[in-house]
């Protein structure tokens, strides 16, 4: 048998790796915390950048005076046309009669168009005027993306789109995490984060 010093001794030694082992963890997690915490930063400077270049640029604008709200609208039909008011109310998680508000003023503007077609509800989509003034707002976007990325390799570009696919991709199935609403939105001559109205107004497309 061992003597109960050198057992003594061993037990430390076990202690002390396993202690070691906990404090590598830990400092591992306190980096990707910290990570995490400058991405999340770094975000929110572009969404409050976005939104306060597109008070600026709106101020000087011919174009329609949009709300946040209608310019994520105005965006998401943009890249889905045919859905419905109520894809659009699930898609921001906002309530129906909310929804319909903000289109029925896009509509009004000119914007946005019911396509006429079967079934319950009825489809929307963007009418000459509105691919116009969306197509224009991206190229616009491009290029002001474009310069800002002037100074980096074609390598780097590259890998920063592929970081923000995988960042705005939809969680594998089994993962518990709520949706967000999108977040690309456009307006006359610029694009700001998605907005998500207070309204309750009772009024649907539906």
């Amino acid at each position: 048998m061992l003597h109960t010093a050198t057992q003594r001794r061993i037990l430390e030694v076990i202690e002390g790796a396993i202690g070691m082992v906990d404090t590598a963890d830990a400092a591992r997690h306190a980096e990707r915390d910290t990570a995490v915490a400058r991405i999340l930063h770094e975000l929110i400077v572009v969404a409050r950048r976005g939104v306060i270049s597109a008070r600026v640029i709106e101020a000087h604008s011919d174009g329609p005076d949009l709300t946040e709200a209608e310019q994520s609208i105005l965006a998401y039909l943009a890249e889905r046309p045919g859905i419905r008011s109520t894809d659009v109310a699930s898609a921001f998680a906002l309530n129906r009669s909310t929804v319909s508000r903000q289109l029925d003023r896009l509509i009004d503007l000119g914007l946005v168009q019911v396509v006429d077609a079967a079934g319950r509800g009825r489809p929307l989509e963007l009418t000459l005027l509105g691919h116009s003034l969306y197509e224009h707002t991206i190229a616009r976007l491009r290029a002001e993306t474009a310069q800002r990325m002037s100074g980096w390799s074609d390598a780097q570009v590259a890998e920063f789109a592929a970081s923000l696919l995988r960042f705005n991709s939809p969680e594998p199935p089994g993962d518990a995490v709520t949706p967000a609403p999108p977040t690309p939105v456009v307006a006359s001559d610029h694009a700001l984060p998605a907005s998500s109205p207070t309204s309750n107004e009772r009024h649907t497309h539906d």
